[in-house]
C-alpha cells in the first residue's frame, strides 16, 4: 500500500457554525478510523485548510466525500504526494481554530498577519500544518 498526504484548502460557505464543526469532527473520526485516515483540519471563519493522510484509494475516497460537501465551495487541492511515513498519526481527525494560531505563524508563513492557505504552496502548507498541530505550538 502507498501513503499519500493530500492537501487542500477551501472557502467556508457563510453559514458554517460551531456545530457544523463538530459534525464534520465527529464524522470524519468515525469514517477515517474504518479507512485507516489519518489527518488534521484548521478551521478560520474564512477558511479551511486540511490534510489526509492514508492509502492512496481510501485517500481519494474521504477527498471524493469533502468535495461534494456544501459547508465549503472552491477547494484547491494544494498538494498530493506520496510519503513515508505520516505526520498527523496521532489522530483520524483533529480541529485546530484559527485562533490557535499566533500571530508570529502567520507572519511566518503568510506575506501577511492574516491565515490565507491560498496563499501558500502545498510544501509550505504540510509545514504550516506541522507546525500549527505541533506540542510545542499548541502549549503557547
Amino acid at each position: 500500500m502507498f501513503l499519500t498526504r493530500l492537501i487542500y484548502a477551501s472557502k467556508v460557505a457563510a453559514d458554517v457554525n460551531r456545530d457544523d464543526l463538530d459534525q464534520i469532527i465527529e464524522s470524519a473520526c468515525k469514517n477515517n478510523a474504518e479507512l485507516g485516515v489519518t489527518g488534521a483540519l484548521v478551521f478560520s471563519n474564512k477558511y479551511f485548510l486540511q490534510v489526509l493522510e492514508g492509502g492512496r484509494s481510501e485517500v481519494n475516497t474521504v477527498y471524493h466525500k469533502i468535495l461534494a460537501d456544501k459547508r465549503h465551495y472552491e477547494p484547491t487541492l494544494l498538494d498530493y504526494s506520496e510519503i513515508s511515513q505520516r505526520m498527523f498519526h496521532e489522530w483520524e481527525m483533529k480541529l485546530f481554530l484559527e485562533t490557535n494560531i499566533n500571530r508570529k505563524t502567520n507572519i511566518k508563513y503568510f506575506s501577511q498577519e492574516n491565515f490565507d492557505p491560498y496563499e501558500i504552496s502545498g510544501k509550505t502548507a504540510a509545514k504550516l500544518l506541522q507546525d500549527i498541530t505541533s506540542k510545542d505550538h499548541m502549549e503557547k
